[in-house]
């Protein structure tokens, strides 16, 4: 009898150190059930749940907290977080919209860049009226509208061949011509330039895109 008291306090005290660390299979359960309604309610059949997973950070001794990894049916690659704050289920899909419209856009462009980070950081219709809600206003759309504080930074991985290593400054003076095209707000831009034998990073900030022309300008303002 005294063997399975010890063993079962053993048992318990194992899944509460697990559950802490992983959160409950129940409590899991119950955050993809409440996701599924919230999902159908606000964008109809238009998104697929994931995953759910445990919010290890932001959770505490018996209160778990979790999030469900969602990306939209027509786009998987428009992947997006929906989790629970103060009882209120909230999701940051538009930021993910407008971000995967920007590394794509980029991305088409310059088929050297293996991969881009662009990280928005608030959502600048979050008091706005949403109308069409999976289909957002472009980027382009909504740039004039984020805060300069919450403009973000942008960070290139670039795919560097030995006909390359040589014209690195005109590679990213090319990069830097079409951001001021396209007008992106940026806080600072940073390049990292890779191949099989060497690596190279540089700097711009954001506020000397307008002044960038040509290779000497570039120069001046590239660290």
């Amino acid at each position: 009898m005294k063997r399975c008291i010890i063993g079962l306090v053993v048992l318990l005290l194992a899944l509460f150190v697990y559950s802490i660390f992983n959160g409950t299979p129940w409590g899991k359960e119950a955050m993809k059930e409440e996701s599924a309604k919230y999902l159908h309610e606000k964008y109809g059949n238009e998104m697929e749940i994931e995953s759910v997973e445990y919010d290890f950070d932001n959770s505490s001794y018996f209160k778990y907290r979790y999030y469900t990894v969602v990306h939209l049916k027509r786009d998987p690659q428009i992947q997006f977080k929906l989790s629970k704050y103060d009882g209120n289920m909230v999701d940051n899909y538009y930021l993910s919209y407008w971000e995967n419209e920007v590394k794509n856009e980029i991305k088409q462009q310059f088929h050297q860049i293996s991969s881009v980070s662009f990280q928005l950081r608030s959502d600048p219709l979050q008091n706005h009226s949403e109308g069409n809600r999976t289909n957002p206003p472009s980027y382009h759309d909504i740039k004039g509208e984020i805060k300069g504080e919450d403009i973000s930074d942008l960070r290139l991985w670039i795919n560097v061949n030995d006909d390359m290593q040589g014209n690195i400054k005109n590679t990213i003076l090319e990069i830097v011509l079409f951001l001021k095209e396209k007008d992106y707000r940026l806080s600072a831009i940073r390049f990292k330039f890779e191949n099989h034998t060497s690596n190279e990073s540089y700097y711009l900030n954001g506020a000397d895109l307008k002044g960038i022309t040509d290779l000497n300008s570039l120069t001046n303002k590239l660290k």
